[in-house]
């Protein structure tokens, strides 16, 4: 093999042994918190672990990195040379020997396949983010037709909640966080009319704690990453992980801040 084909081959084997050590331990934790956290960093694993990997010194070969010392053992000539010995005894007549005709060259070699799953994965790498690409576009447009509320709409609020980072838009939907450098809340028009104080306690809360945690770069960054290992089945799964940890401290934080902690409660609004 060659030299490509040995750092992509140890790449994907240390990142899928990695990403499920990191998943494992993700399912070994209770706490929410730490579960979103260990999930994030399996994932940084997954992508700077193996280059870390291979730069650990081997242990037979004094202070060679890993990834030096086996590719020089796969590029090593293996061939055994039998020099020759002159006979002293009576020289024998000379028969002839059929002559063998070379071997036939394989098809296809562990380089050829690399090469292959090379391509394969640029592909899948292009198409992924061209996606995550497109998605981003689409928000970043839907995000200028935000409004901020009017007075109308703030003095209907409870009383003593920020509204500075609070933003409006006309159609129905799901209140959610959006935004990169300073994310802000969108809400419908609608629920200025139907939300009851508590329930807007829960949502700011809930909102919030994703603004605080700068969830909304996290999730981009995240949606990059996927497109990077879109071959690792792991890393999805942490993926996944991650954002189930991340609504459950969203939600810990607004029946936290709220004055009515009834859990049936705030389930039955996030059912609406």
């Amino acid at each position: 093999m060659n030299a490509d084909s040995v750092f992509l081959i140890n790449f994907a084997l240390h990142s899928l042994i990695l990403g499920s050590a990191g998943w494992g331990v993700t399912l070994l934790l209770r706490d929410p918190l730490c579960r979103s956290a260990a999930a994030g960093i399996a994932l940084a694993f997954c992508v700077i672990g193996p280059s870390v990997i291979s730069e650990w010194s081997y242990p037979y070969m004094g202070k060679a990195p890993l990834l030096t010392a086996v590719r020089e053992t796969l590029e090593t000539d293996w061939r055994i040379v039998v020099p020759a010995v002159e006979s002293t005894t009576a020289a024998k007549p000379v028969t002839a020997s059929p002559v063998s005709s070379p071997m036939p060259k394989p098809a296809w070699s562990i380089d050829d396949l690399v090469h292959a799953l090379r391509y394969l994965f640029w592909i899948g790498l292009i198409t992924l983010l061209l996606r995550h690409f497109w998605r981003t576009a689409r928000v970043l447009r839907w995000s200028l037709t935000l409004r901020r509320p009017n007075e109308m709409e703030v003095s209907s609020l409870p009383s003593g909640m920020d509204a500075s980072r609070l933003r409006v838009f006309e159609r129905e939907g799901s209140p959610c966080a959006v935004g990169w450098l300073r994310p802000v809340i969108a809400v419908p028009a609608s629920a200025f009319q139907t939300l009851t104080s508590t329930e807007w306690r829960w949502m700011m809360g809930h909102e919030q704690e994703h603004l605080r945690m700068g969830d909304t770069l996290h999730s981009w960054i995240q949606e990059c990453l996927r497109a990077f290992l879109w071959w690792n089945p792991f890393a999805h799964l942490l993926m996944e992980c991650h954002a189930r940890a991340r609504e459950e401290v969203c939600d810990a934080a607004a029946l936290r801040h709220s004055e009515s902690r009834d859990h049936r409660a705030y389930a039955d609004f996030l059912l609406m």
